[in-house]
């Protein structure tokens, strides 16, 4: 890409990113309050990894490799493939964008 091409896509991206931070991505962590029922995350899914010390647009795009069930065999905790490593994250800090299904 020559350097015009990619100011122009730098552009593009920050002007989407504008919109659809502050409008969509609060839309995805919105609570229910148990009301229903609601799909869980399973291996494979496209989940945004929630961080409380980021800006929602910088939140980490990640890959579910495994669900981690509770006791009452819901699941309550998910294993996520990042750049620097795999970890563990409760699903409440988990907002799932695509399911691998």
């Amino acid at each position: 890409m020559q350097p015009k091409e990619v100011e122009t896509c730098t552009s593009y991206d920050q002007a989407l990113l504008e919109t659809l931070a502050p409008e969509y991505l609060p839309a995805l962590t919105e609570r229910q309050k148990w009301k229903k029922e609601a799909r869980n995350v399973c291996e494979g899914d496209l989940v945004l990894v929630v961080n409380e010390n980021s800006p929602r647009g910088c939140w980490l795009l990640e890959r579910a490799l495994r669900a981690l069930p509770g006791d009452d065999g819901r699941v309550r905790a998910a294993e996520v493939r990042t750049k620097t490593g795999t970890y563990t994250r409760p699903v409440v800090k988990l907002c799932l964008l695509e399911s691998a299904k």
